[in-house]
């Protein structure tokens, strides 16, 4: 369904923010990263997704702890 909606609009920040829950849920925490950086950049102001963002890598670290690189932490 999210991927639907981006596909029809690539710039739908609910939908980038919602498919990361989705993905994060599914434990494709770099999925859900992509998607929480790219609603980030589209809307700087939606300041909780950087916390989306550290317990998504928080989650990464926990259940798969060498997978996590530098790229992961800026």
């Amino acid at each position: 369904l999210y991927e639907e909606a981006l596909a029809l609009e690539p710039n739908y920040v609910a939908a980038h923010i919602n498919l990361g829950v989705s993905l994060g849920n599914a434990e494709d925490y770099d999925g859900a990263i992509s998607h929480f950086q790219t609603a980030l950049r589209l809307n700087p102001s939606k300041t909780f997704v950087r916390e989306k963002i550290e317990i998504t890598l928080a989650l990464k670290a926990m259940t798969h702890p060498l997978e996590l690189t530098m790229r992961d932490l800026r």
